[in-house]
């Protein structure tokens, strides 16, 4: 007797509803709309050996070595932070080349952002550093997900009960809004603590996430990072006070808008997108043409030249037409006078124009 067979259509379809589900789960938002968790399912798949992304077609990537020389990057790390993170060959450090090779949709892409802004009010980050080796560690329980992250990026564990201990200093506060979020970073070990919507008091989290010295490797993982809408570190793109005081950003920016698609390509790890914009982990370009120094304060025209020389990822959705991320006002004590070498406000970046930023077709530039 032959047995019925299911057929394909059925088959086909339950695959498709299964793939909507997954791209659905895990919107991280900014600037006022809540998160929600981030596909567990995803959360042990690393990328496969030179793939690049989602999105079919692309060549594969150029991944820096896990190995790689962190340069200035040695312990411990100077108080407060006051250095560069990650490798010299992080995506994230490495600037933009001249004349890179635009994505073929940048113009389509760039039409839905602006004006920019940078809330740092709420739906940020705040930024705690420690002295892991003289700091005392508390146990924090997940709700969702606990997970820690190899120091080489490629693997990850979660603790069956989902306890982490961190190395949380006294009366740290979480970010104003339902995100809730909250940086820690080991001086003494180059760990990085990503904590999203935190109890201090009752020590709990939704999820975190803990990679082992983070701080010193390329700033990129191999297997799905769970925090954050592109899969990456809360710290990566963050703009801190010591860089504005300094008057410049070596670094490339975070970035985040409302139309971002559900396909990612690297340095992302996946996506929360559901609309047909840019992809996570695109990388945004303010054109090298335009003139810095015709910007009102000085802060714009530091944020702008960054913008020039190591642009700005996405990564991450947001209920706005375009984010950069600079730190939590709780933690960073940034000035609201415009002549003050601290000065930061929402509206800051939004002399930067939006209409002269472009999409490049890889993150190096090729």
């Amino acid at each position: 007797m032959k047995t019925a067979r299911r057929p394909v259509v059925v088959t086909f379809v339950a695959a498709t509803l299964v793939a909507l589900i997954v791209f659905a789960i895990g919107k991280v938002v900014a600037d006022g709309t809540p998160n929600t968790a981030p596909d567990v399912a995803l959360l042990d798949t690393p990328l496969p050996v030179g793939a690049t992304s989602g999105i079919p077609g692309q060549t594969p990537r150029a991944t820096p070595s896990a190995s790689a020389d962190p340069g200035n990057l040695g312990l411990p790390l100077p108080d407060g932070m006051t250095i560069r993170a990650y490798s010299e060959t992080s995506p994230w450090n490495v600037q933009i080349p001249a004349g890179p090779v635009l994505d073929p949709k940048s113009s389509a892409w760039i039409k839905d952002v602006g004006p920019l802004t940078g809330n740092v009010s709420s739906y940020t980050f705040p930024v705690y550093t420690v002295h892991g080796d003289s700091t005392r560690k508390v146990t924090y329980t997940a709700s969702g997900i606990a997970a820690v992250i190899s120091a080489d990026g490629a693997s990850q564990t979660r603790p069956a009960d989902g306890r982490i201990d961190i190395p949380m200093p006294e009366g740290a506060v979480a970010a104003t809004g339902s995100d809730g979020q909250i940086i820690v970073l080991d001086l003494d070990t180059g760990d990085e603590y990503d904590l999203w919507q935190v109890d201090t008091e009752a020590r709990t989290a939704t999820n975190m996430t803990k990679f082992t010295g983070g701080l010193l490797s390329p700033g990129t993982t191999s297997v799905v990072y769970p925090s954050r809408g592109a899969g990456m570190m809360y710290y990566r793109g963050l703009i801190r006070p010591w860089e504005i005081e300094q008057g410049h950003i070596d670094h490339a920016l975070a970035f985040a808008y409302y139309r971002v698609s559900s396909q990612f390509r690297y340095p992302a790890t996946k996506s929360d997108g559901t609309k047909r914009g840019m992809p996570e982990g695109a990388r945004i370009q303010l054109d090298p043409s335009f003139d810095v120094n015709s910007l009102p304060d000085r802060t714009a025209r530091i944020v702008a030249k960054a913008l020039q020389e190591y642009g700005a990822y996405v990564v991450d959705y947001a209920g706005n037409r375009g984010k950069i991320f600079a730190e939590y006002e709780g933690t960073a004590n940034w000035s609201a006078d415009s002549a003050s070498t601290r000065y930061w406000a929402s509206e800051v970046v939004s002399s930067i124009p939006a209409g002269k930023l472009r999409v490049l077709r890889q993150w190096d530039g090729r």
